[in-house]
């Protein structure tokens, strides 16, 4: 099994005692990945590439402290300010990620950094690695459980697994889905409308929508005709953006009487 780690992940589930080197807590967290997933390729967003998607996102994960300054410093230097705060400054946690991945390097663990949000360049290694291999996405962010399902092709003899635990408490992996086993089971054709339900009902770059659930969006997908051929449009690479705003206030209508049967 070769596992593919969400680098987001792996930084919060890093531990961060007082006291320690900004070079221990980096070789802290290179050994738990070796102890705990040996082989495998840890995929980092990348921080200072200008404004993504997922900015509204990493702000509202973020602590209520005021984010540290920007500063410059080496392995050596001592740790002086939470955890939540130090990684609230877009640039000390890429400089982080800078001396994680070099020491994850010199221990034989590839590395790769994203340009901005992370979660395609995830679910294309993992499956360039499905090729040739039974792998792993490590994670606990339902978009790529959402991108597995819609790209992944069954290739013979490798299995795609999608591994989540919550980040701030995950000792061991908490579910695990066998995405082949996932897919045949809601069919492809409602695995390719998965990106516009989930877009619809709320995701990194868009806000939910009031007491609609992801279950409710996923029952239109599967009951609804006319929700399914407004969400095909979102997937057609034709489609303009005039047809794709007036297909997602189509695809709301049927969304919005749910919740207004609830008020």
């Amino acid at each position: 099994m070769h596992y593919v780690v969400d680098g987001g992940f792996l930084l919060h589930l890093l531990n961060w005692p007082c006291g320690s080197t900004y070079g221990q807590l980096a070789q802290g967290c290179a050994d738990f990945v070796i102890r705990k997933f040996g082989h495998c390729t840890v995929v980092f967003d990348g921080y200072c590439s200008g404004p993504s998607t997922k900015d509204v996102s990493h702000l509202r994960r973020a602590s209520k402290e005021q984010p540290s300054r920007d500063f410059a410093f080496d392995s050596d230097m001592v740790v002086c300010e939470s955890k939540n705060k130090f990684l609230g400054n877009a640039q000390n946690k890429q400089r982080f990620i800078n001396l994680l991945s070099s020491i994850l390097s010199e221990h034989k663990v590839e590395t790769v950094c994203a340009k901005g949000d992370a979660d395609c360049l995830i679910v294309k290694t993992a499956l360039d690695i499905a090729k040739g291999n039974n792998v792993a996405v490590v994670g606990d962010d339902t978009d790529l459980l959402v991108l597995l399902l819609f790209h992944a092709v069954p290739v013979s003899g490798h299995s795609v697994f999608f591994t989540s635990a919550k980040a701030s408490s995950a000792k061991t992996m908490t579910k695990v889905w066998d995405v082949f086993a996932v897919k045949r089971s809601l069919g492809e054709n409602i695995c390719q409308l998965l990106p516009s339900a989930h877009a619809l009902e709320g995701c990194d770059s868009t806000s939910s929508l009031f007491a609609v659930g992801k279950s409710q969006v996923l029952k239109k997908a599967n009951n609804s005709t006319a929700f399914r051929e407004q969400a095909a449009v979102f997937s057609s690479i034709k489609s303009s953006k005039d047809a794709i705003a007036g297909a997602g206030e189509k695809a709301l209508l049927p969304c919005m009487v749910v919740s207004l049967q609830i008020l």
